[in-house]
């Protein structure tokens, strides 16, 4: 099941869970009208239960939908990074993210297509990084981030779609 659609389905039967609770309210209520001062203590507390749990309720889906806004703000991210991407880009950091390349070429040279187009548009896109720190080097370790890895996992199947033939 997608995480939307858990999110959705919770949201839903947190919104039930409100419509029982808030009948049952509505009828204590009544209850404890009719009883006026003489209201029985066990219909009081159960007022406040009900009261606390319908706002501990509302609270949740509120949760949910925050959390749903923050999910859909990253999926923009991502798809405003993979969208930036040169097809060449693409093949590198599929390269580097599945583990078949994971060190600067012996051959490499700053200020080189590989260095300029690659490596630094792929590091200013957060996607990887050298491992050691600093600037690229021959030899230099390639990490992909967390950030890049969320890529991938996110958009692996439409990345490889991009490049390939």
């Amino acid at each position: 099941m997608e995480a939307n659609q858990f999110s959705d389905d919770k949201a839903a039967h947190l919104r039930n869970l409100i419509a029982v609770h808030t009948r049952r309210l509505q009828r204590l209520e009544i209850t404890a009208a009719t009883y006026g001062i003489d209201t029985p203590p066990h219909i009081l507390i159960e007022l406040d239960d009900l009261t606390e749990k319908i706002r501990n309720l509302e609270a949740e889906i509120l949760k949910l939908s925050e959390q749903g806004q923050q999910e859909d703000g990253a999926l923009k991210v991502i798809d405003d990074v993979t969208q930036q991407l040169t097809s060449d880009q693409i093949r590198e950091f599929i390269t580097f993210t599945e583990g078949k390349v994971t060190i600067v070429p012996e051959s490499f040279r700053r200020h080189s297509s590989y260095h300029n187009h690659i490596l630094r548009e792929l590091r200013r896109q957060k996607l990887i990084r050298p491992f050691e720190g600093g600037n690229w080097q021959p030899g230099s370790h390639i990490e992909v981030t967390r950030f890049g890895t969320m890529v991938y996992e996110r958009r692996q199947d439409e990345l490889k779609r991009k490049v390939t033939p």
